[in-house]
């Protein structure tokens, strides 16, 4: 076979093995190992370059960030930081159409800002977004679809994990790459609450919803004692970075320590189950 029937191959057999439930390191190592021993028709040479990408991924300290920050964003939606946040801007925009919407993404956007992965938002607001807007009459696939599009602001707003493995690809500094990424991520999150407002206005079927007149306006002590803890983390890990302070290494870790620092309420935060998967 040519290089090029190879390449197609490849793709097609990296969406099977995902589709299946094949985790993606494990499918993108497979087929990358199988692609090579069949281009090159050699056995061994494939087996080494196998063993230097593993070697280097272990040895390389910067690569230490990824699942730090991983790790730090599982504390922070067990320790019910997202919920925290999305009750302060559920309170913000209870009366307005598609209000419920609004909240979701600017919630969504202040999460990213602590913890870079789409996956634990996605998580944290499935769970608490979605039955919400559904209680209050919201088009389902709209509620679903918020959620959906905004949790891509964990890829985007620093630390974004996306960020740091493009960083390691192109070269270039982590710092430097999660500065790039604010006013995007921040465009980006307003750029969405405009959408949802301008459905609201023009398409309101297709939004759905009643407002949640149940929201009592929060006063400035509870908005404060929501929000200071991710507001915290938020200064610590990025501020940490941006002053030369602590390398992202260090900022991850520490972002990890202190949100387990927030993990002190069992019947809030529940931290037996703080080592759990994501469902």
């Amino acid at each position: 076979m040519s290089p090029i029937e190879i390449g197609v191959i490849s793709v097609i057999a990296i969406i099977v093995f995902v589709y299946l439930g094949l985790y993606i390191p494990v499918a993108l190592g497979v087929v990358s190992f199988v692609s090579i021993w069949l281009m090159r028709d050699d056995f061994e040479l494939s087996m080494n370059l196998l063993k230097i990408a593993v070697g280097d991924s272990v040895m390389e300290y910067t690569f230490a960030t990824v699942p730090l920050f991983t790790f730090m964003g599982l504390i922070v939606s067990k320790a019910g930081m997202g919920a925290d946040i999305y009750e302060v801007m559920n309170s913000g925009f209870k009366k307005v159409k598609g209000g419920i919407g609004m909240a979701t993404v600017g919630a969504n956007a202040v999460f990213a800002a602590v913890t870079g992965s789409s996956i634990a938002s996605a998580s944290v607001f499935a769970k608490v977004s979605v039955p919400e807007m559904i209680k209050y009459d919201y088009n389902p696939r709209f509620a679903v679809g918020v959620v959906a599009g905004s949790s891509v602001l964990g890829m985007i707003i620093p630390p974004s994990a996306m960020l740091i493995i493009y960083s390691f690809v192109a070269e270039q500094s982590v710092g430097d790459m999660f500065l790039a990424g604010v006013v995007p991520g921040i465009l980006l999150a307003i750029a969405y609450i405009a959408a949802i407002w301008a459905m609201g206005k023009i398409v309101p079927k297709y939004v759905g919803g009643k407002p949640a007149t149940e929201y009592e306006w929060m006063s400035f002590k509870e908005i404060f004692a929501k929000t200071a803890p991710l507001v915290s983390l938020i200064t610590i890990v990025l501020g940490g970075i941006y002053t030369g302070w602590m390398t992202p290494v260090e900022a991850g870790a520490t972002g990890a320590a202190v949100g387990a620092h927030h993990c002190d309420h069992p019947q809030k935060n529940q931290p037996e189950n703080l080592l759990g998967s994501f469902d």
